[in-house]
């Protein structure tokens, strides 16, 4: 296929001239471990592939599991809050 590219990490600089996503990769959260609360430019989207947390989105809080997707809005505030069993995602 022609238009399909492999990358191992997608990045501004590092990604198929057609893409609009300026990032993905994966996330593991150990129980007891940090992740700091942020936001983006962008929307960001985490596909959970493992584990169970709490997230914050904004000002709610969500319980999430594996094949959970965390859809986050562009200025939007986001964390992992507590982690019950490590916490393994994929985001873009």
């Amino acid at each position: 296929m022609d238009d399909l590219t492999v990358v191992r990490r997608l990045s501004p600089d590092h990604r198929p001239p057609w893409s609009d996503v300026t990032s993905a990769g994966i996330f593991r959260v150990e129980p007891n471990g940090r992740f700091d609360r942020h936001y983006h430019d962008c929307t960001e989207y985490w596909l959970i592939f493992e584990g169970r947390g709490l997230v914050s989105v904004g000002d709610r809080r969500y319980t999430v599991g594996a094949g959970d997707i965390v859809c986050t809005e562009t200025g939007v505030e986001h964390d992992i809050v507590a982690v019950a069993e490590r916490l393994g995602g994929f985001w873009f």
